[in-house]
């Protein structure tokens, strides 16, 4: 599997040195990664990358603010901040970074940083879904999925970034990811328990914002798995 990994400081300097260091540890791990660098937040596609490496301290929309938008959206996919701003490490926390990164440790830090981010990528690839979308077979990772739509016969693969249709049974999608942290909430919805921000009376609510229906017949187990996941060792 091929990963795209996005790179984002405002010095362009610093930025340069980062990427090759970054492509030459990948190289070393033996991931399959494009490393694209970016000089500050505006002219990064949204969504479309498998791994964030960001500064923390950038001019307009920080580092900080983007990871919170990049959570906000539903997206799991790791983030590791390489900043020389040590005093905001524990404001990191609530984005859930992989790593944190010191510029001034770089060539020390920055390497096992890369090879736990290979390492979760790898994992990721191990319990990924595969199925037929549109003539096409598909390997998407469980952990990036927010949750699957029951229309008739197509089933909707949703995730933070696209949406994938597949002409198969709910069953099918069940039988793969209960296992994996999934919860069916109501007769037309499988979600993603790590995805869920909060349950109302009536609702999940997702990190986005997005609100989904709760079967009433399903509302107290949907609690309970919600505060398993929560509390979980």
């Amino acid at each position: 599997m091929s990963y795209k990994i996005a790179l984002l400081d405002d010095e362009a300097h610093q930025l340069e040195a980062t990427a090759a260091l970054t492509r030459q540890l990948l190289a070393q791990e033996g991931l399959d990664a494009a490393v694209v660098p970016f000089q500050g937040v505006f002219n990064v596609p949204a969504l479309a990358f498998d791994a964030y490496l960001l500064d923390i301290s950038m001019p307009g929309v920080d580092g900080m603010v983007f990871a919170s938008q990049i959570r906000g959206t539903g997206s799991a996919a790791p983030i590791i901040f390489i900043t020389s701003i040590e005093n905001r490490v524990y404001e990191a926390f609530r984005v859930q970074p992989l790593r944190f990164v010191r510029k001034n440790h770089l060539k020390e830090e920055l390497p096992e940083a890369i090879h736990a981010l290979c390492d979760q990528l790898r994992q990721e690839e191990k319990t990924a879904l595969s199925f037929q979308s549109e003539g096409m077979l598909l390997r998407l990772p469980i952990s990036r999925i927010l949750y699957v739509e029951s229309s008739d016969k197509v089933q909707r693969v949703v995730m933070a970034d696209r949406t994938y249709e597949a002409r198969t049974t709910m069953a099918f999608f069940e039988e793969q990811l209960l296992p994996q942290g999934f919860f069916r909430i109501h007769r037309c919805y499988l979600v993603n328990m790590q995805a869920v921000y909060s349950v109302t009376g009536s609702d999940v609510v997702l990190a986005s914002g997005e609100k989904l229906p709760i079967s009433r017949f399903k509302l107290a187990q949907t609690k309970e798995e919600f505060k398993r996941m929560m509390f979980r060792d």
